[in-house]
């Protein structure tokens, strides 16, 4: 047996067996089952599946039946099979597949260059944000993320993601961090750039200026609801007046913050660009790295040596990049230059962290926009299978799963070479559309149907997992 410890510090145990016989034995039993349950058959379900993937093997399974019972995915079968009384969503001319998982999100942002950044933040209220968010969050479900982390808002964060979880709303799971925590003048401050004599009482939310406060502030942002904590312990390129380069957090703020993290649950990601402050932050203890821009193969290799994960967000980069070539007056005051000077290093970098062998994340940093892009152009390729090994956006990846999620994707055709249909499951959706010759960017509305269907997670995992999983069902209209 081999063990396997996720970012919550739970203790999973996985077989050495083959995949091939434990899912082929797994399936025989979940069709005994299935064909057995002599109660509630109206809540039967066949999915005929023309190609899975399940992320345990590097081919995809084809012609197969994923047999749901009662809301549990129970097995998946060889054949397409129709047992009397279930219903049977016909996707055999589709690649059925696990969700995405996007680790780095703001629900509630609009994409850079399309209004003013200043103007928008202080015009509109958390109540604006929060409609906001209802509709990106949409937006991402349908262009296949069915978990997300939410790495910097506010309280409207928090009543998304409770409108997902009671079934108002339709979007992915949500893990959310509210405000991040940084010091005055860093890269989370809402007063730079604007007049001081300007004020509100949330804009103390994530100042961070001691030890002392980072516990404090941690605390409160548990009790207000955050499932993760955000550290902001270097500058920022989005922000006005501080470096990048220069790391602003204290070692001993970084250390009290994820010790006071940890001590309540909470997984801590930190946004961080030089060398020496990843360092840092990695030996304080926190468990994802977002960006890590300027770090070096030696950091590569503590990050390494300590299981952190890096998230590049390669995506920001694209759309703040355009943004500040095309329409600097609309970012935030003296930015614009730091993004024509850094934005183009990242991707530069990447192939030296993977080369490296440090655990690599999918994530945007983006809210409204094209969730998938580097998907679709095969920039995250390594990173999307790696990162869709991951349960939940908050645990590390086990060796050889794909995923577990509310969602499946479809796809026609290959999904490995492009995206020309999509399909989302979630929470008893199943958003049928065809999307043959539209560009990704395009890919925002969903004018499909939509069935109640259930959860489905990786087959060599499924029967270890299958009482620890539940969906709550609730239907929409499209």
């Amino acid at each position: 047996m081999i063990l396997n410890t996720d970012l919550t510090g739970e203790t999973q145990s996985s077989s050495e067996e083959p995949v091939k016989s434990k899912t082929m034995r797994g399936a025989a039993v979940a069709a005994a089952l299935f064909l057995g349950a002599s109660s509630s058959i109206a809540n039967d379900l066949v999915i005929h599946a023309g190609a899975l993937l399940d992320g345990v093997a590097d081919t995809p399974q084809r012609q197969v039946s994923i047999l749901v019972h009662d809301d549990k995915i129970i097995g998946v079968q060889r054949g397409f099979v129709s047992p009397a009384g279930a219903e049977v969503i016909d996707l055999s001319d589709a690649t059925v597949m696990p969700g995405f998982i996007d680790c780095h999100v703001h629900i509630s942002a609009k994409l850079p260059g399309r209004t003013n950044a200043t103007e928008y933040r202080l015009t509109h209220s958390d109540i604006d944000r929060a409609l906001d968010a209802a509709v990106f969050v949409r937006e991402m479900l349908q262009q296949g993320f069915t978990s997300a982390r939410d790495v910097g808002g506010g309280d409207e964060t928090v009543s998304v993601r409770n409108a997902i979880d009671a079934g108002k709303i339709p979007g992915p799971r949500l893990w959310v961090s509210l405000e991040p925590l940084g010091p005055t003048a860093g890269h989370g401050d809402p007063r730079s750039g604007i007049d001081s004599g300007l004020s509100h009482p949330g804009w103390n939310n994530g100042i961070v200026d001691t030890a002392e406060q980072a516990r404090i502030r941690v605390r409160e942002h548990k009790r207000r609801g955050a499932t993760v904590i955000k550290l902001l312990p270097s500058g920022g390129i989005a922000s006005t007046g501080d470096d990048p380069n220069q790391q602003l957090m204290t070692n001993e703020e970084m250390r009290a913050a994820v010790e006071t993290a940890h001590s309540l649950g909470l997984k801590v990601a930190a946004h961080i660009y030089p060398a020496a402050a990843i360092e840092n932050a990695v030996r304080a203890g926190v468990d994802s790295v977002e960006h890590g821009s300027f770090a070096t193969a030696q950091t590569f290799a503590l990050m390494k040596a300590h299981g952190t994960y890096l998230v590049p967000t390669l995506t920001v980069y694209d759309v703040f990049y355009s943004a500040a070539r095309d329409h600097p007056e609309l970012l935030t005051p003296g930015t614009a230059a730091k993004e024509l000077a850094d934005d183009l290093l990242p991707k530069r970098n990447l192939p030296l962290a993977v080369k490296s062998g440090v655990k690599i994340a999918y994530g945007t940093d983006i809210g409204e926009g094209d969730h998938a892009q580097h998907v679709y152009r095969g920039v995250g390729g390594d990173a999307v299978r790696s990162n869709a090994k991951c349960r939940r956006p908050d645990r590390c990846l086990r060796p050889h799963w794909f995923g577990t999620s509310r969602a499946l994707c479809r796809s026609r055709g290959n999904p490995r070479r492009s995206f020309e249909g999509s399909c989302a499951i979630q929470t008893g959706e199943l958003c049928h559309e065809r999307r043959r010759d539209i560009p990704p960017q395009r890919r925002t509305g969903c004018r499909g149907v939509y069935i109640r269907c259930a959860r489905i997670i990786a087959a060599a995992d499924l029967f270890s997992h299958l009482r620890r999983w539940h969906l709550r069902k609730f239907s929409i209209s499209s």
